[in-house]
């Protein structure tokens, strides 16, 4: 199919102020289901006219005019009546260019043969040559593939860059497409102006408060368990890890579970070597808190 920007000068100096009928050129008679390029999306009460044995598009609102009578009747083989297209928005022509959209309006245009058109004349309907979604908020447009993203910019990016659940309710009330929600809830999440500009959600991070070590050997202690890890042949399966806060010197031992009896023995045998520290810096594991009961004990 071919479609031709170019416009009748006949028609064109006839046409209201302001008003330029598009021009289509088909190659076939049968291609009466054509998209209109995106300089005629605004075009409204259009017809489609056979003209030197080509289907051509013009206002039906200048079908009256003298200069369209002018023209040679033997140019004017027959006038379209049963494909006028009411092109008030380009949902429609995006409509008859996508194949599922199409099949379906093939398929409502007449009665049903079999099971799957019933279920399709049940679940769509088929108004001012419009393919609708019967839902149980009413009819909505059935958006094809090559202009959901389309859509869906114009109603988060053009509206304000509005979270999922506020965008999708604005679109659902005029259209809908398969997984809808999905489609929406993936273009936001790729939306680069929503990324920039997004604030964090929730409890906002505390400020960090390093703490203050002083400059002495085994003054802190850090102190950790790892595992559990395959078993040895001595039963051990936990390593039980130490770090001196200052000079960064490891500690470790394994252990057999990670219970405060192997803690305490392991903590005496750095304290015989190299004193007692100061502090233990641990989490709050079951074994960590029963050895600070057990300090307490000692004083």
């Amino acid at each position: 199919m071919i479609i031709d920007g170019i416009y009748d000068p006949v028609i064109q100096n006839g046409a209201k102020a302001g008003r330029v009928p598009a021009l289509i050129v088909a190659d076939d008679i049968q291609d009466v289901s054509v998209m209109i390029g995106q300089p005629f999306i605004n075009q409204t009460n259009v017809v489609l006219v056979v003209k030197d044995d080509q289907i051509r598009l013009f206002s039906s609102d200048i079908l009256d005019l003298p200069q369209v009578d002018q023209l040679p009747p033997t140019k004017i083989k027959m006038m379209v009546t049963k494909d006028i297209v009411m092109m008030s928005d380009w949902v429609l022509s995006t409509q008859l260019m996508d194949n599922r959209c199409k099949y379906l309006h093939e398929v409502l245009s007449e009665r049903p043969k079999d099971k799957e058109e019933e279920l399709i004349h049940k679940d769509y309907t088929l108004k001012n040559n419009r393919v609708y979604k019967n839902t149980n908020d009413g009819p909505k447009w059935v958006v094809p593939k090559n202009a959901r993203r389309a859509i869906v910019a114009y109603y988060h990016d053009m509206a304000g860059h509005f979270a999922l659940d506020k965008t999708l309710s604005s679109l659902s009330q005029q259209y809908w497409f398969l997984q809808m929600r999905k489609y929406v809830e993936r273009y936001i999440h790729t939306c680069i102006m929503c990324a920039y500009n997004k604030e964090p959600a929730g409890k906002r991070p505390g400020v960090l408060h390093p703490i203050e070590k002083i400059a002495t050997p085994m003054d802190t202690l850090h102190v950790d368990h790892l595992g559990p890890f395959v078993k040895s042949t001595r039963g051990n399966s936990y390593l039980i890890v130490a770090v001196d806060g200052f000079t960064k010197y490891v500690f470790a031992k394994a252990v057999t579970s990670t219970k405060v009896g192997p803690l305490i023995k392991f903590i005496d045998e750095i304290s015989e070597v190299f004193g007692t520290p100061r502090r233990i810096i641990c989490d709050k594991g079951t074994c960590y808190s029963s050895y600070e009961c057990n300090c307490k004990e000692l004083n």
